[in-house]
């Protein structure tokens, strides 16, 4: 009996051929990158089905949450790139086996629902990137046990995202939210994620400043700085306001890579505390805002890249490292070059 079947691109078009449903024994499925039209069918017949990937196709009309009923072996279901409409089921997203879901790249609309029963999710990857998805991100999915890649970008999300209940259960590696409407202060309990190396939030609205963790036990500090392992951190075009006073405690991890503040609103002098936690960091991108100056004792931060064109900034340019690449001061009131630049 037929259990495997891999066909794509194979510049197939027309609809899925009905018959394909009938197969008892069918395991894998792969019909990508082809140019099958019409409405995506229900392999109810199929109960072995693991693997259904119809991505990249012109597949139309909604998902219901029957289309995948009864499938309890399913682990994969590969979506993406089609032209498919309408509401998600949240039931979709906890099918008993079901460890990756793709489905960006469509017409999907509406708010998702929260998830019925989340901690038996077995979703590791999530990607529901480049969709029309409105209203609040629903808080079940950040409690999913053992979700560690999490797409959301470039849709129509809004509102505020709440606190994480227990931060350090999360099994999360990327999170991407960037493009979308959401609103508030950065919520302090993303940056305590243990397993979290990329966390993208550009392009939306939040507001509030760049400041330390509020009231920190110093042990339990310590403790969680040492777990981070935060490496990118983009939120440029946002509403950030300012970088508050600090003891010398920051948000950010020193495992940071790359720093993007761009095109936000901060303003005044960039503390000293701040180079500390982002010293030996790749990248920084603070172009854009309003910032003046740097406050003193100001130690030379130990980047390879670094954007602070397009400020306020005025006295002597700032000594570069000797082994920066790349150095954008443009478009700022500096009025003394150092003398040793370059050395």
């Amino acid at each position: 009996m037929l259990s495997r079947i891999e066909l794509s691109n194979c510049k197939f078009n027309g609809p899925i051929p009905s018959i394909i449903t009938n197969l008892t024994e069918l395991i894998y499925l792969d019909l990508s990158f082809n140019n099958l039209t019409g409405l995506i069918p229900e392999f109810h017949m199929s109960k072995k089905l693991t693997h259904i990937d119809l991505s990249f196709n012109r597949l139309s009309g909604p998902l219901s949450s029957v289309h995948f009923e009864g499938l309890s072996n399913l682990e994969y279901i590969g979506l993406g790139s089609n032209l498919l409409t309408g509401n998600l089921p949240s039931s979709l997203f906890v099918l008993p086996s079901l460890q990756k879901l793709v489905l960006n790249y469509n017409q999907f609309d509406g708010q998702i629902e929260e998830l019925p029963n989340p901690v038996s999710s077995q979703l590791n990857v999530l990607d529901l990137s480049s969709n029309n998805l409105q209203g609040n991100i629903p808080s079940s999915l950040f409690v999913l046990p053992f979700l560690q890649n999490l797409f959301l970008y470039n849709n129509q999300f809004d509102g505020q995202i709440e606190e994480h209940p227990n931060p350090e259960s999360s099994q999360l590696n990327i999170l991407d939210l960037s493009s979308n409407n959401l609103q508030g202060n950065l919520p302090s309990s993303l940056f305590l994620f243990p397993s979290l190396q990329n966390l993208l939030l550009s392009n939306n609205q939040f507001d509030g400043q760049i400041a330390e963790i509020p009231n920190p036990d110093s042990s339990q500090l310590n403790m969680m700085r040492e777990s981070r392992n935060l490496m990118t951190l983009e939120v440029s075009h946002n509403n950030l306001s300012m970088f508050s006073s600090s003891n010398g405690n920051s948000t950010f991890s020193t495992s940071l890579d790359k720093l993007d503040l761009s095109a936000n609103k901060l303003k005044g002098e960039i503390p000293t505390w701040f180079w500390g936690m982002i010293n030996g960091s790749r990248y920084l991108n603070l172009s854009f805002n309003q910032l003046t100056g740097f406050q003193n004792p100001y130690t030379t931060p130990s980047i390879d890249t670094l954007d602070l064109s397009s400020n306020q900034l005025r006295g002597e340019l700032p000594i570069p490292p000797s082994f920066s690449t790349y150095l954008e001061y443009s478009n700022n009131n500096f009025n003394a070059l150092p003398e040793d630049i370059g050395n």
